[in-house]
């Protein structure tokens, strides 16, 4: 996966405008617009509405006008972005921590991992990155850290295999151990939820809930339940053969959106019917979606 050469877009659209047409409206942003290069990994936003992309030179500020590059202290791919409060938490290549405006509205950043003594595994990188009720939670290939702002305690879930994905599905925080299942976490413990050999062995890319239950989106082989392959939509699932998917999200009024891997994007209802693709014959820049988020 980190070895891909993948590239990615960001873009905004209006929901209320899907009712007086077909597609959406697309703004396209380029490198040579936000400075920066061409692979972005992770979107967040801040309370002031401004938009925090992780990009391979570092943290990208957008506050709809003008867009401003903090390069990533130690000069490697900024892999992971999530704002919450006053703070820009990012997570990279070796350190995770978060940036602070001064008065001056520059941001500055402090890296937890040092100010706290974390020892880190040789070579992580940081891919994802959640709140849960005063806590930061940052994911790499190997383990799961989980600080609490502030008493400064740290704990550590470790894996015995690679985590390939962490998720936050209703105030839960799920992830995959790929070859183990998918786990949830509670109390700072990791906790099984599924080791059905369909969750076990095919990478998961996105969790969501339908009545009540979780399904899980897999990269290469569409969707799953507890009680094992689950077609949500024949319409969509014809659409996922043969497609690798990479990002996905469920917008707040249970529509969600499946980012692929050189095919664009489904945008889909909450019952899983397909209401419109997006590609590079129909708007897009490139046809890779590397992350996907909800303005």
């Amino acid at each position: 996966m980190i070895h891909l050469r993948l590239y990615c877009f960001l873009f905004i659209f209006g929901i209320i405008s899907l009712q007086a047409q077909e597609l959406p409206l697309i703004n396209h942003f380029l490198p040579e617009d936000y400075n920066a290069e061409s692979q972005n990994w992770s979107i967040s936003q801040a309370e002031n509405g401004f938009i925090y992309v992780a990009n391979n030179k570092g943290l990208l500020e957008f506050n709809g006008a003008k867009w401003n590059l903090y390069p990533t202290p130690n000069q490697t791919i900024m892999r992971s972005v999530k704002a919450e409060g006053d703070k820009v938490f990012t997570g990279f290549y070796m350190d995770f921590g978060y940036w602070q405006k001064d008065e001056f509205g520059i941001l500055h950043y402090k890296s937890l991992v040092k100010d706290n003594n974390i020892q880190l595994l040789p070579d992580e990188q940081f891919w994802n990155i959640f709140e849960l009720d005063g806590w930061m939670i940052f994911q790499s290939l190997q383990r799961i850290y989980i600080h609490n702002l502030e008493t400064k305690i740290t704990k550590t879930i470790n894996s015995e295999s690679s985590i390939t994905k962490m998720f936050k599905v209703d105030d839960t925080i799920y992830f995959q151990e790929f070859g183990k299942g998918v786990f949830k976490i509670e109390k700072g413990i990791a906790k099984l939820v599924s080791a059905d050999e369909e969750v076990k062995n095919n990478v998961v890319v996105f969790l969501l809930k339908l009545n009540q239950e979780l399904v899980y989106l897999t990269q290469n082989n569409g969707f799953y339940t507890k009680n094992g392959s689950f077609t949500l939509n024949k319409n969509l699932s014809e659409y996922l053969k043969g497609k690798s998917v990479y990002s996905a999200h469920q917008f707040n009024n249970g529509d969600f959106i499946v980012g692929t891997i050189s095919n664009g994007i489904a945008y889909c209802d909450a019952s899983g019917n397909l209401i419109y693709t997006l590609n590079q014959n129909k708007g897009l820049s490139n046809n890779t979606v590397l992350s996907t988020f909800e303005d």
